[in-house]
């Protein structure tokens, strides 16, 4: 038999990502005198910058479950195998952190 392929998802399963590559960023105004932006801090911008990756981390993690076969109601986040899923994703990816 031939190897299945597991369907697309519907690129409406992921409007937060499409939204967020598809919208274009605030530009910050010129350095003032200080040299900092008038328009955000670099304590501001980690701040935004973890608050999308969260979203889109969340985003990515259940895409990837939905690829690979799981139902809809397995993504959910309080559902074991969801939970599960996340702490194998996290181990991954601080083993490979620690390669570095």
């Amino acid at each position: 038999g031939g190897m299945m392929m597991a369907a697309p998802v519907p690129s409406a399963a992921s409007p937060p990502a499409l939204a967020v590559l598809s919208s274009p960023p605030t530009r910050a105004r010129r350095k003032d005198s200080s040299g900092e932006r008038e328009n955000g801090s670099d304590e501001g911008k980690l701040k935004m910058a973890l608050d999308f990756h969260r979203a889109e981390s969340a985003s990515l993690l259940k895409r990837c479950m939905l690829l690979a076969g799981y139902g809809p109601h397995d993504t959910e986040e309080c559902d074991e195998k969801y939970l599960n899923f996340v702490t194998e994703a996290l181990e991954a990816e601080n083993q490979s952190l620690l390669k570095r």
